[in-house]
């Protein structure tokens, strides 16, 4: 089924993503990017930094990724996203969303 050249399947990521890039651009990155760790040079060598040493925009960052899972959270409802739970940031709910909506890269070929 199609909508103005649009499959179903095609259309929810068009509309998610439409959606997440008006409520703030830098959450669409966190899904696009991938969650943002913020990292100390121990020696260095890059390590996750203690929570207890965030700065705040350390936190902020963080938390676009929480947003953005919690955009898709809501979309799927509860439900749904209990199939899900193994889903610890927003791009890896996308991705499997992805894959379920339109198939792994070796379906599309």
């Amino acid at each position: 089924m199609s909508l103005r050249g649009l499959t179903i399947e095609l259309l929810w990521k068009e509309c998610m993503s439409v959606h997440i890039q008006l409520v703030d651009m830098n959450v669409w990155d966190a899904i696009v990017n991938r969650r943002f760790e913020p990292q100390v040079d121990v020696d260095g060598v890059m390590q996750n930094k203690p929570k207890a040493d965030w700065s705040n925009d350390d936190k902020k960052t963080v938390q676009h990724d929480l947003r953005a899972r919690n955009i898709l959270i809501s979309a799927l409802g509860v439900n749904k996203y209990q199939s899900f739970p193994h889903c610890k940031t927003a791009k890896v709910l996308w991705d499997v969303l992805e894959c379920l909506h339109e198939g792994t890269k070796s379906v599309k070929q």
